[in-house]
C-alpha cells in the first residue's frame, strides 16, 4: 500500500512540476497570468501538443527531449522539474513529520503538497532568470497560512501564534535585514519575501534558525567552487532554490532536528 501511495504522489507530483515549469516560462515571456495559461505547444514552431506529448517524464524520455514536429531540443528544465517535484511528493509522504491517520491530518498533508507548487514555480524561475516573483509567493502565503491553521489546533493558540512570529522573525527578518542594510547587495527584496511562506509553515524559532543556517550552507557548499573555478558569469546567485531546499530538509527533518535541541 505504501509503494503505490508514493508512486501515485511521484506522478501527482511530475505532474505538477510540468505544469510549475511552463508557468514559470509562460510568466518569464509574460504570455499568461499565474495558474491560467493558453494550451502547452512547443515554443519553436507553436504546435499545440497531444495528449501523449504531455506524459511527465515517459513523454521526454521517448521523445529524446525534443519536439516531435521541428525536432528542436525542449530542454533539460521540464524533465528535471517533473522528477525534482515528483520526488519531492513522494519524499514528503514517506517523511512528513506528522502523522497521517485523520482527515484533518491528511487534509493538513494536501495543503502542504499544494504549497509546494508556488514554491516549485519561484524555485525554477529564481533559478533560471535571477528572480523571485511576488505572485507566486502571495499564493504561497495563503497556503502556509491554511497549514499553520490545520497545525496548531487552535489559531488563537498563544504559544503556537509566539512560536509563529520567533520563526518569521528569525527567517525572514534575518533577510531582511540583510538586504536593508546592504541596499540589496547582498540579498535580494524577493528572498526575505520568499522566506515568509517558509516560516509560516516551519511555525518554529528553532526551525527558522536550523533553516537559515541550511540554506547558507547549501549556498556556499554549491557557489564557492562555482566560483574558486571561474565558471560563474555573476556574482549575483539566486539565493531563493538553495533557501527553498534548505526549508524543505528541514521540515522534513524536524522532528529529528528538535530532539538535538537541549534546555
Amino acid at each position: 500500500m505504501e509503494i503505490m501511495l508514493t508512486t501515485a504522489l511521484f506522478i501527482f507530483g511530475a505532474i505538477f512540476g510540468s505544469f510549475a515549469c511552463c508557468q514559470a516560462h509562460r510568466l518569464h515571456g509574460r504570455k499568461a497570468k499565474l495558474f491560467k495559461q493558453p494550451p502547452s505547444h512547443c515554443p519553436k514552431c507553436q504546435k499545440r501538443l497531444e495528449p501523449i506529448e504531455l506524459v511527465p517524464v515517459f513523454s521526454w524520455i521517448i521523445q529524446k527531449g525534443r519536439c516531435k514536429k521541428c525536432h528542436e531540443p525542449i530542454g533539460w528544465a521540464e524533465i528535471l522539474a517533473e522528477i525534482g517535484l515528483g520526488s519531492t511528493f513522494a519524499l514528503s509522504y514517506l517523511f512528513f513529520p506528522f502523522a497521517l491517520v485523520t482527515p484533518l491530518e491528511i487534509a493538513r498533508f494536501i495543503v502542504f503538497l499544494v504549497a509546494l507548487i508556488p514554491l516549485a514555480i519561484l524555485f525554477i524561475y529564481d533559478l533560471k532568470w535571477g528572480l523571485v516573483l511576488t505572485k507566486p509567493i502571495l499564493f504561497g502565503v495563503i497556503f502556509a497560512i491554511a497549514f499553520w491553521a490545520l497545525s496548531s489546533g487552535s489559531p488563537l493558540n498563544g504559544a503556537k501564534i509566539l512560536s509563529l512570529f520567533g520563526s518569521i522573525g528569525i527567517l525572514s527578518g534575518v533577510y531582511y535585514l540583510l538586504y536593508f542594510f546592504s541596499k540589496e547587495k547582498l540579498v535580494g527584496a524577493g528572498d526575505y519575501l520568499l522566506a515568509l511562506p517558509l516560516a509560516i509553515m516551519l511555525g518554529d524559532a528553532w526551525l527558522a534558525f536550523f533553516a537559515l543556517f541550511a540554506a547558507n550552507l547549501l549556498g556556499c557548499l554549491v557557489t564557492l567552487p562555482l566560483l574558486a573555478c571561474k565558471k560563474l558569469k555573476t556574482r549575483r546567485i539566486p539565493f531563493g532554490p538553495f533557501l527553498i531546499a534548505g526549508f524543505l530538509i528541514v521540515f522534513l527533518a524536524q522532528n529529528w532536528l528538535l530532539s538535538l535541541i537541549i534546555f
